[in-house]
């Protein structure tokens, strides 16, 4: 499988699929993780008086417009910390640098080789190629 390429915020990403007991464990790890912030998110989304555009806002990124699915997004990335430990996210976010190259130039280095340079200061971009990762890897069931 070639993968997926997504462009955030200037970089060019290309996420290739994991080994399937890789990403089956990924998930399952994931899953534990993710679905209690994702309730929190899900209900404040499902109490908006218009949730169509709720959704929409949530998936366009542009929270901000909605004040009640904000403070779901808050509590959900709150419930998120706490219950994901550090050397779990660690692992996660390694596992998908494994498979994931970054154009530079004409160049397609492994993103774990460049990644303490092009994240420094720029913790927003590495939780958005995680973000698009995780997609990618599992868009299946997301």
């Amino acid at each position: 499988m070639d993968g997926e390429e997504k462009t955030i915020d200037g970089v060019t990403f290309k996420v290739l699929m994991l080994d399937p007991l890789v990403a089956n464990d990924l998930l399952v790890d994931l899953a534990k993780s993710l679905g209690p912030a994702l309730g929190s998110i899900g209900s404040s989304v499902l109490q908006a008086e218009d949730s169509g555009n709720a959704i929409k806002a949530l998936l366009d990124g542009s929270v901000e417009d909605n004040a009640l699915i904000g403070a779901g997004l808050e509590k959900g990335i709150i419930s998120l910390i706490d219950r994901i430990e550090k050397h779990k996210m660690r692992e996660i976010i390694s596992t998908m640098m494994e498979v994931t190259t970054v154009q530079q130039a004409d160049k397609w280095p492994r993103l774990g080789t460049v990644a303490p340079i092009l994240f420094r200061g720029r913790l927003k971009l590495m939780y958005g190629w995680l973000a698009f990762a995780v997609r990618a890897q599992f868009k299946d069931f997301f």
